[in-house]
């Protein structure tokens, strides 16, 4: 079979894109007032934003996390549990679901072990499976939140990046059947370095003071959803790496010499 070199710019191969899926840009408007709102991880960083930002929006929040919560709010229920056992079923159902819990490690290729390996995969890609499974209204939607590292090359913290390319093919997915917004998250000032470094028993790390203030992107996010919009980046660090990676998959070898095309009707 001769391969045949694809050389033509991603863009147009659009008809083929919709031909796989037709997939809106947007999906309306969402009120975010009176919302019933799950969100996992909702004790610190990103998701602690969150959960003040929708409560200003006048949501009802209820959040999943082993950590002690860090807002009081009339509107706020905070439930201790692990998204990788916790049993949502209970659960009177959600409007939105915000699967943010997460977890992150950036030892070299070779220094994780299997325990190492098991935890990023249960808490970044089974935990947001069993999240987005908890019960939903008629009308749900989905706030996923992946990360820039799902499209980059990660070299530390390789395994990191796989799962999070792995929710973010997971909540392309899901969104085919329940309105999702995706966030692809640049480097943020939160407490997952600090979490990563207690984990390896170091020091915190000096260079999140640079990052991004998380009720900023917290901010964001929360009007994407309102908004409706599909699928978003924080930043222009991030923008760059998509458009690397769709780079690097618009300039694939087809290894197909047409003889499997499917027929036009």
């Amino acid at each position: 079979m001769r391969p045949v070199r694809v050389i033509t710019p991603l863009w147009r191969h659009a008809r083929h894109i919709r031909q796989i899926a037709q997939r809106p840009r947007d999906h309306g408007p969402f009120p975010l007032r009176d919302a019933r709102v799950l969100i996992s991880g909702g004790s610190h960083g990103i998701g602690k934003a969150l959960v003040e930002r929708l409560l200003a929006e006048g949501a009802c929040v209820v959040s999943i996390d082993p950590a002690p919560p860090a807002v009081k709010h009339p509107q706020f229920e905070a439930i201790a549990g692990d998204v990788r056992t916790f049993d949502f079923s209970p659960l009177e159902p959600f409007d939105l679901i915000v699967a943010n819990a997460g977890v992150v490690d950036s030892s070299p290729t070779g220094q994780l072990d299997d325990d190492g390996i098991h935890r990023l995969v249960s808490i970044n890609v089974v935990g947001l499976i069993r999240t987005l499974d908890a019960p939903k209204t008629a009308n749900a939607r989905a706030l996923v939140i992946s990360s820039r590292s799902a499209v980059r090359a990660e070299t530390p913290g390789i395994v990191y990046g796989a799962t999070k390319a792995a929710a973010l093919n997971y909540a392309f997915t899901f969104g085919l059947r329940y309105p999702t917004t995706v966030a692809v998250i640049g480097l943020t000032r939160t407490s997952l370095f600090d979490a990563e470094a207690d984990y390896h028993g170091l020091p915190a790390p000096e260079f999140i003071a640079d990052l991004r203030d998380p009720d900023t992107v917290a901010r964001h996010l929360t009007d994407a959803v309102a908004a409706g919009l599909e699928c978003v980046l924080t930043d222009r660090d991030t923008l760059r790496d998509v458009a690397h990676f769709s780079h690097w998959l618009a300039t694939a070898t087809l290894l197909d010499d047409g003889e499997h095309h499917r027929p036009r009707h």
